[in-house]
């Protein structure tokens, strides 16, 4: 039956693309299903068609417990995220695993936006100490545009900081001079929140955010960016890394090697992506 082939053939595409983004490779009878006799296709490669857009008001994605365990303790991380603002502002939370509790904050960062002005805007991380206090730094200047795409990578290594805007390194500031920045992150797990900080919403489009355990090296941040195209970051072992590929549903697989899954509230697929 032909029709029965087909469909046969459609899931088989969707199942192993879905085993692509958790990092298992596909198999060899794929090019036979969808490409047919001739055929030299050998499985999914790398492809980025979507974006998620948030509406700014209450839009987020947030795994559904508190998954981020993996940073507790740790001395050494990394973040990439690709981005677009609508407009610039401040307080648009970006990514984050803190909130507050009591008078204390908890979690391991969060990146929201400061220093807007214009169409221009800066980023600032708060970390958080071993024992709940929070550290600040903030990027100098302001090397983002609201309603074009960008990349952040940021990087943590027992104690320095590093930017790097679309590529090349941008220098920061502590801004809270009260409290130094940590040699290893406080050990509270929390969920991750995608597109907010708390209760300040990201306003505009995010693709590729990704954690990883190591500190990146100014070579991988060059991969990372390409030349302001996302590429396949797998050979770097994220432990997080939302590709937002599904292209309809709720569920953002986690495509590192967490696994932890994420829940999209509200937030849509958009083919306006980095390019």
């Amino acid at each position: 039956n032909k029709g029965l082939n087909v469909m046969q053939a459609k899931q088989k595409y969707l199942t192993e693309q879905a085993n692509y983004y958790r990092m298992i490779p596909p198999t060899p009878s794929f090019a036979a299903a969808v490409g047919g006799a001739g055929s030299t296709d050998t499985g999914p490669t790398f492809t980025n068609r979507f974006a998620l857009n948030f509406d700014g008001t209450d839009d987020f994605v947030a795994t559904d417990t508190a998954v981020t365990s993996y940073l507790n303790g740790v001395s050494q991380m990394s973040l990439s995220i690709w981005f677009n603002l609508d407009v610039a502002a401040q307080n648009k939370g970006l990514i984050s695993d803190r909130n507050f509790s009591s008078s204390a904050t908890n979690g391991h960062f969060s990146i929201a936006t400061k220093n807007a002005s214009g169409g221009n805007y800066s980023f600032r991380i708060y970390l958080t100490h071993p024992d709940s206090v929070e550290a600040s730094i903030q990027i100098s200047n302001q090397p983002f545009t609201a309603g074009q795409w960008h990349n952040l990578i940021m990087t943590f290594n027992a104690g320095t900081v590093k930017f790097y805007a679309d590529g090349s390194f941008a220098s920061s500031a502590i801004y809270d001079a009260a409290n130094g920045i940590p040699t290893t992150l406080g050990s509270t797990a929390k969920p991750l929140d995608i597109g907010r900080y708390v209760s300040l919403e990201w306003d505009g489009k995010i693709d590729e955010p990704a954690i990883y355990l190591t500190e990146l090296t100014s070579d991988q941040v060059t991969t990372i960016y390409n030349g302001g195209v996302p590429g396949d970051i797998s050979s770097f072992n994220p432990v997080a890394w939302y590709r937002f590929e599904e292209g309809s549903g709720t569920t953002a697989i986690d495509a590192g090697s967490g696994g932890n899954d994420a829940t999209i509230n509200g937030a849509t697929y958009t083919t306006d992506i980095p390019s």
